[in-house]
C-alpha cells in the first residue's frame, strides 16, 4: 500500500485497528433504582464503567461485547439521563437514554380495594386493604396476592399491618363477627381472632409484636351505642384494654376515635383520631409514655390551640419532633414531643383536601398524601410545603420511606406508587 508521499507498507506489516464501542438499544427505557437494564450493542468488551447521569453503576451482572446487563443505581435524579459507558482500555464511550420518573405505579392484576396501609420488614413487603393481602419478598419489585389467610365470608376489612422481625400483625373489622378483626403471621402459620373489645381497629404501631404492641379503633359503649375511642395493649403476651368509658376510674383513657398510632421508641406513643361531638371540648391528639397504658390528651386548656379537626395521620420522629395531618388541609407539627404545636402554611388550594398520612426520613425532609391525589412535600422540617405534580386522582391513604430516597403510597382502587428520589 503507497501514500501520496510515496511509502509504503507490505501486508505482513498491518496494523489492527479497535472499532469504537456502540449502543443500538436499551430495555427497558425506563424504571426507578433497582431496575435491571440491558444494553446492545457492539465492541463493548469484557469490562468497564457506567454512569447514569452523574452517579456511577456498582451492580454489573454481565459485561460481553455485544451486550449488558445492569441495575439502576440509587441516587440517580428523576428525569431523561444519560447512560455512558466506557469499555475496559478505550476513550472512546457509547451512551443512551433512560428515564427515571418521579413515581412510578405499580400495578396489581384484579387488585381494585382501597389500600390502606403498607409495612416492610426487610425485603419483604405488605400492602393491605379491604380484603386484600398482597407480599413481596423482593423489596417491592413484584407483588402477589395473599391467599389463605382470611377465613371464608368473613366480611373482612383490613386497615392496617405492621412487620417485625419475620412477624406480621394486621387489623381492622370484621362485618360477620360485627366486630375488629387482626389477624397475625408467625413463619407462614395465619391465625385469625376477634378482637372483643373494639367495633374496629384502624391502626398497629410497635417495636416488638411479641411484647410492645399497641393498637387502636374504636369502642362502641353497649347502651348509648356511642362510639369512643378503643386502645389495646400487647405486654407479656396478654392484651389490655384501654376503653374511654365515661367514669372517674379511668381519666386518662382516648375520648376520640383513634384512626393513627405512631412510635419513635417503644416507650413514648401518640394517637390521632376523629373527634366524637360529645367530646369536643378535645383534640384528636394524645400522648402516652407508659407504652400505651395511660394517655394524656390535648385539650381546650393547653397553651397551644391546634385546629379542631379530625386527624388522619401521625409520625414522631423521635421524643420531640413530629407532625400530624388532618381535614381541611391541617398539617401541625411539635418540637417539644406534643406540648405545644404550629401550624404551617398551605396553600388555599389544600383548604378543602384531607390530608390521610405523613412521613419524615430525617429533621428537614417529609411528605404528606391525601384525597384526590395530593403529595405535598418539604425540605425544611414542615415549616412551608410544595404540591407536587399530581399522578393520579385517587384517594391517598399512606406514605412510607424505606430509606432516604424510596418511598411508597397506597389508596383507592387498588392504587400503588413508588420513588426511588424522595418524590423530586
Amino acid at each position: 500500500v503507497s501514500n501520496p508521499d510515496g511509502k509504503s507498507v507490505t501486508g505482513n506489516d498491518l496494523m489492527t485497528v479497535a472499532l469504537p464501542p456502540s449502543l443500538s438499544a436499551i430495555s427497558p427505557t425506563s424504571g426507578l433504582a433497582g431496575c435491571v437494564v440491558t444494553l446492545t450493542g457492539d465492541s463493548l468488551g469484557t469490562g468497564g464503567t457506567i454512569k447514569v447521569g452523574l452517579v456511577n453503576v456498582t451492580s454489573i451482572s454481565n459485561w460481553a461485547a455485544q451486550t449488558i446487563t445492569f441495575t439502576v443505581p440509587s441516587g440517580v435524579s428523576s428525569g431523561l439521563q444519560t447512560v455512558v459507558v466506557t469499555p475496559s482500555g478505550l476513550q472512546a464511550t457509547a451512551q443512551q437514554t433512560f428515564t427515571v420518573p418521579v413515581w412510578q405505579a405499580q400495578s396489581i392484576s384484579g387488585v381494585t380495594d382501597l389500600l390502606m396501609d403498607l409495612d416492610f420488614d426487610g425485603t419483604t413487603g405488605w400492602i393491605v386493604g379491604g380484603s386484600t393481602i398482597l407480599k413481596s419478598l423482593d423489596s417491592g419489585k413484584t407483588w402477589n396476592p395473599v391467599t389463605g389467610a382470611i377465613g371464608e365470608a368473613m366480611g373482612l376489612d383490613l386497615r392496617g399491618v405492621k412487620a417485625l422481625s419475620g412477624k406480621t400483625l394486621m387489623v381492622g373489622y370484621s362485618s360477620q363477627m360485627g366486630a375488629a378483626y387482626y389477624l397475625t403471621d408467625s413463619s407462614g402459620a395465619w391465625y385469625e381472632n376477634i378482637y372483643a373489645g373494639s367495633s374496629q381497629l384502624f391502626t398497629v404501631a410497635g417495636t416488638n409484636l411479641d411484647n410492645n404492641v399497641v393498637i387502636g379503633g374504636i369502642h362502641r359503649l353497649p347502651v348509648s351505642n356511642f362510639a369512643v375511642g378503643q386502645i389495646g395493649v400487647f405486654q407479656d403476651n396478654t392484651w389490655i384494654n384501654v376503653v374511654a368509658f365515661p367514669s372517674p376510674d379511668m381519666p386518662t383513657s382516648i375520648p376520640f376515635n383513634v384512626k393513627h398510632l405512631s412510635t419513635p421508641d417503644g416507650q413514648i406513643y401518640y394517637a390521632v383520631g376523629d373527634i366524637p361531638v360529645a367530646n369536643s371540648s378535645t383534640w384528636g391528639l394524645a400522648k402516652s409514655t407508659d407504652k400505651g397504658l395511660t394517655w394524656v390528651m390535648h385539650s381546650q386548656d393547653d397553651l397551644s390551640l391546634p385546629p379542631i379537626v379530625n386527624y388522619s395521620g401521625v409520625y414522631f420522629l423521635d421524643a420531640s419532633k413530629g407532625w400530624a395531618v388532618g381535614d381541611n388541609g391541617t398539617i401541625i407539627r411539635t418540637t417539644d414531643g406534643g406540648t405545644t404545636w404550629a401550624q404551617p402554611v398551605v396553600l388555599d388550594s389544600l383548604s378543602a383536601i384531607n390530608l390521610r398520612s405523613v412521613f419524615f426520613t430525617d429533621a428537614l425532609n417529609g411528605m404528606v398524601v391525601g384525597d384526590h391525589g395530593t403529595i405535598l412535600t418539604t425540605i425544611n422540617g414542615g415549616s412551608t410545603w410544595t404540591l407536587s405534580p399530581s399522578v393520579t386522582i385517587q384517594h391517598l391513604k399512606k406514605v412510607k420511606f424505606l430509606n432516604a430516597n424510596d418511598a411508597w403510597i397506597v389508596g383507592a382502587n387498588g392504587t400503588i406508587f413508588r420513588t426511588t428520589t424522595r418524590g423530586q
